[in-house]
């Protein structure tokens, strides 16, 4: 018969370990200000935060980005409308072959 460790999972002490005594068992009163103070999450970083070459941000390397940013998706928007036009011609074809 295969034997369970149930001990732990009720927070019994096992027969390794000495039972507390009771005055190590004090209540603890939980402060009013903890208590409303939900827990913060862990904030998550990538390493390209550490990574980062320039220690200061200044306004031409922010302008830069920008400006690879919107050359980036002004790209992405003329695909988008390539793919656009050529499926409303292909539609076009096909009502007036109907």
């Amino acid at each position: 018969m295969p034997s369970f460790k149930l001990k732990h999972s009720l927070n019994m002490p096992s027969p390794e370990q000495p039972a507390p005594s009771p005055a190590s068992k004090k209540k603890k009163s939980p402060s009013p200000a903890s208590s409303d103070i939900p827990a913060a999450a862990p904030i998550k970083r990538r390493k390209q935060d550490f990574a980062s070459d320039d220690s200061h941000v200044t306004e031409e390397s922010l302008t830069a980005k920008l400006d690879n940013f919107s050359k980036k998706i002004v790209e992405q928007l003329e695909d988008v409308k390539t793919v656009v036009t050529i499926h409303t011609d292909e539609i076009e074809q096909e009502v007036r072959s109907l």
